[in-house]
């Protein structure tokens, strides 16, 4: 049995992984907690979680600044992955830099997410979602084709996402599922972002993307 700590501020994704664990031969979830504070303040050694799956967009410390102070504060033995719905190459990289063993997303299902686990626990592997591992692949390869919104385009880190899903031609309710909103939420998020970009169509959003290179 392998034994998993968590901590996820939305109490639906909480409590779903913790019901899916009461029902596996694998995993057993010993503690979850909704921020990196309330965690560092209430976890037990002892729980001897193999596994700490840990979000990013928390309240308080996010997931990416609390990696190191985790690390220093779980055994060697407690890996750290990422479980998000931020699947942008950049955050990516910030995790494994700071010492996350793997990322995964929330839009797969909870037995997918189970087999990567038991993979980096029973094989010494790293848990990547499929389309996480594709982003690797993307920012190594010389061939990339990939659009990058200026810096100096002032967007809020959820904006970037929802216009990278929106490049992607993902609809409102699949963009919506990923991110955890509303479909609603998600095109409130649009309204501030065409204000921001000038722009009052979807399609006008390849018009402020600029080629690696070109910017």
């Amino acid at each position: 049995m392998i034994n998993i700590a968590m901590i996820e501020d939305n109490a639906q994704f909480r409590q779903n992984f913790q019901s899916y664990c009461e029902n596996s031969a694998h995993l057993e979830c010993v503690f979850a907690v909704d921020s990196v504070e309330k965690f560092m303040k209430l976890y037990r050694q002892d729980s001897e979680a193999r596994i700490l799956l840990l979000d990013i967009n928390l309240p308080g410390m996010s997931g990416l600044d609390a990696i190191g102070k985790l690390k220093q504060f779980l055994p060697e033995e407690t890996d750290i992955i990422m479980y998000t719905v931020f699947n942008e190459a950049d955050t990516i990289f910030k995790a494994l830099c700071a010492g996350a063993t793997g990322y995964v997303l929330k839009n797969q299902s909870l037995k997918n997410i189970e087999e990567q686990l038991i993979t980096v626990v029973e094989e010494g592997g790293t848990a990547l979602s499929s389309s996480v591992a594709r982003r690797i692949v993307q920012y190594f390869s010389p061939k990339q084709n990939q659009h990058h919104l200026p810096e100096a385009v002032d967007l809020k880190p959820i904006e970037r996402q929802v216009v990278h899903y929106l490049i992607e031609g993902m609809t409102y309710p699949e963009i919506a599922d990923v991110m955890a909103l509303s479909v609603q939420g998600v095109k409130y998020h649009q309204r501030s972002i065409f204000k921001k970009l000038n722009i009052s169509s979807r399609n006008e959003i390849h018009k402020v993307y600029t080629p690696p290179g070109k910017g």
